[in-house]
């Protein structure tokens, strides 16, 4: 995963850590931002679903949404 793509996609689209979390929520997928950070420090890795819900929160293409997530996957 790339986090820093990640993270500066979120402030491109007006997003911080806070506001993605609590939108994730409103779309029933419970996240802390605590575990977040973790995700985002590649401690532990994004569940599809959370994967899935971002994307749609933020609108993320599907080059990104590689790019961002399964970069070493696919290259």
């Amino acid at each position: 995963m790339d986090s820093n793509l990640l993270k500066g996609t979120l402030m491109i689209n007006g997003y911080s850590v806070s506001k993605l979390v609590d939108e994730m929520e409103e779309n029933g997928v419970k996240i802390s931002k605590s575990s977040f950070y973790k995700k985002l420090r590649e401690e532990n890795e994004f569940t599809a679903r959370e994967i899935k819900t971002i994307t749609e929160i933020i609108g993320l293409s599907q080059d990104e949404v590689y790019s961002i997530f399964f970069k070493e996957l696919v290259s």
